[in-house]
């Protein structure tokens, strides 16, 4: 029923925790359901009014917040309360976790962005990631990949944390729509 969930906003992220689900959504912040979303409450607390969060990430017991032009945000109470840890990267689009490595795709230019500290502390090594314009990040067996759609899109994987990337995008065709906040792959 999603009870408690505003409706007709944009979901910008998930994540789950093993035992509850969280939602961002436009410009309202962050809902947390622990019942599969049947209902929802808002977990905000700590946030800027009026956030844009961009990216969800479940680190254990921490719950991790990326905030439009504002940085991460760590809740270690399920959402209740947040804290600003880090206020880069500036424009997270999406966190993915390998290894000891936290990985945060970022927008504006900021390509990959790498934390072994859960977030608080950030490097950026883009040596052979020639798009920064970061879409979408997913990981396995040791290889990060990472999604753009800047210049053509493309996607680029690195097998040593983040520190060189080489594309793997032959044999993907070009994107067939320029739509905002959107990345096709043929």
């Amino acid at each position: 029923s999603n009870e408690g969930l505003p409706f007709d906003r944009r979901v910008s992220a998930f994540a789950w925790d093993g035992a509850s689900l969280y939602v961002s959504l436009s410009e309202l912040g962050v809902y947390c359901s622990d019942d599969a979303g049947l209902s929802w409450k808002a977990s905000s607390d700590g946030l800027p009014i009026g956030a844009l969060v961009s990216a969800l990430h479940s680190a254990g017991p921490a719950l991790l917040a990326g905030v439009w032009r504002d940085g991460v945000y760590r809740s270690d109470s399920k959402g209740e309360k947040w804290q600003r840890i880090s206020q880069a990267p500036r424009f997270p689009k999406c966190f993915v976790a390998d290894g000891d490595g936290l990985f945060a795709g970022g927008w504006e230019g900021g390509g990959v962005l790498r934390s072994v500290d859960g977030g608080t502390t950030w490097t950026q090594d883009r040596a052979g990631l020639t798009h920064r314009f970061i879409r979408a990040t997913a990981a396995h067996d040791g290889v990060v990949y990472a999604g753009s759609w800047e210049g053509g899109g493309g996607v680029f994987a690195s097998a040593d944390a983040g520190a060189t990337w080489h594309s793997v995008s032959d044999g993907l065709e070009p994107p067939r729509s320029t739509l905002p906040n959107s990345m096709w792959i043929g």
